[in-house]
């Protein structure tokens, strides 16, 4: 018996000592196995850095007919000169040593606020760089064909609209250094111009004969492929770098630990140097309420695109701005200073006066409905009535000459 269990020891002995051979030998494994999903993540995302600056390059060719900043491009295509010129992606996902870069080379080569040529074949270079990790995206983008005169332009009168212009009220005061209105029809010129305003009626208004871009296609409003997500803590602020385009959904919003709310309401702010872009899906511009918008100071405007209706009040603006509206806008007021484009392939429906944002341009695929003070220029495919007793219109068109309409804007 004793020998019995002298030898079930034994056995159990090899047992314990082979189980223990075989997990140390596994470890080796297991660890390489974690090294390879690591380095399988971050390669990805580095493809996914590459494709985001490839998507800037491509977006800031066909946006630049009247010059582009092409600061943050390297000089390039060295190793050296890429990585003296890696842009980071803002993203909460990477953290710590995980930060997504990329750098882009472009030729032939762009500088200072070159403008691209049309109908010509510029090879991007994007390398995308996630912790060491590199990827390489080379491919080839031909500009447009000149424009021939097509570029999309403003009307150069104040007030313009393929249909019927109504001012309701006699006693609006005018102010406008050149033709105020333009139209098919003009109804009620019964008004009464300040001392300021252009004494001759038939410098008041004449008939429509260029074409009004105020159409926006529906390719504005589908953000390009390796868009990368914005995120967002709601009553916080979104910031956006020189050029950085993002888009928002539900998905990244979130509360301050991390989980997603019933938002509904929910204030946010955003901030964005020249030439960046936020994409609004519809349902997320449905439940959200913009407190601030803060562009820059010069150069070219912060776009916050938005797919859907939007209704805005008592919102705080400064610096170039401009908002693209897949639907409907509603104006209930506001207030800041610079130069705000509003541009609507719906109604635009101005609640109340909004004298107290300096600068305005308001484009409407279908028709305008104003009331109140007004300083700026508009203009409609269908009707524009203006209203107000005793408000105080003054035309100008800075926010044209501070920047232009989109490029793929037309007349249809």
């Amino acid at each position: 018996m004793k020998s019995q269990r002298g030898s079930m020891a034994v056995v159990a002995l090899v047992m314990m000592l082979f189980l223990l051979i075989a997990g140390v030998a596994w470890l080796p494994m297991l660890a390489q196995e974690h090294k390879i999903v690591q380095n399988d993540w971050e390669e990805q995302q580095a493809w996914y850095a590459a494709e985001a600056g490839f998507v800037r390059a491509k977006t800031e060719l066909n946006n630049s007919a009247d010059g582009g900043d092409w600061g943050w491009l390297a000089k390039s295509s060295s190793n050296t000169d890429l990585k003296a010129a890696m842009q980071s992606i803002k993203d909460e996902v990477l953290i710590g040593t995980k930060q997504a870069n990329y750098a882009v080379y472009i030729s032939p080569e762009l500088t200072d606020n070159d403008i691209p040529a049309a109908s010509t074949g510029y090879t991007i270079t994007s390398v995308g760089q996630v912790n060491g990790i590199q990827k390489i995206l080379r491919r080839i983008v031909t500009t447009a064909a000149s424009s021939g005169g097509d570029t999309p332009t403003a009307i150069e009168a104040m007030v313009a609209a393929g249909g019927k212009i109504t001012v309701h009220n006699p006693w609006m005061h005018f102010n406008s250094d050149g033709t105020i209105f333009t139209s098919a029809q003009l109804t009620d010129l019964n008004v009464n111009p300040n001392s300021d305003a252009a004494a001759s009626t038939s410098n008041w208004w004449g008939s429509l004969s260029n074409p009004l871009y105020t159409h926006l296609p529906d390719s504005m409003f589908a953000y390009p492929s390796g868009t990368s997500k914005g995120y967002l803590t709601y009553g916080g602020t979104l910031n956006l770098a020189a050029g950085e385009t993002v888009y928002m959904d539900s998905l990244q919003i979130t509360d301050w630990q991390g989980a997603h709310p019933a938002y509904t309401g929910s204030s946010i702010n955003i901030y964005g140097q020249a030439g960046s872009t936020v994409y609004f899906t519809n349902a997320v511009v449905s439940k959200l309420a913009f407190n601030g918008i803060t562009g820059p100071s010069f150069g070219k405007p912060l776009n916050v695109i938005i797919d859907g209706n939007i209704s805005i009040s008592n919102l705080n603006f400064s610096g170039n701005v401009r908002i693209i509206v897949n639907g409907t806008l509603i104006l209930g007021g506001g207030s800041g200073s610079g130069n705000f484009m509003f541009l609507s392939n719906g109604d635009i429906t101005v609640k109340q006066s909004i004298s107290s944002i300096h600068n305005l341009f308001l484009s409407s695929d279908g028709n305008i409905n104003i009331t109140g003070d007004f300083t700026g220029q508009m203009q409609a495919k269908g009707n524009i009535d203006i209203w107000g007793v005793g408000a105080t219109y003054i035309f100008n068109g800075d926010v044209i000459k501070a920047f232009s309409l989109p490029s793929e804007m037309t007349t249809i």
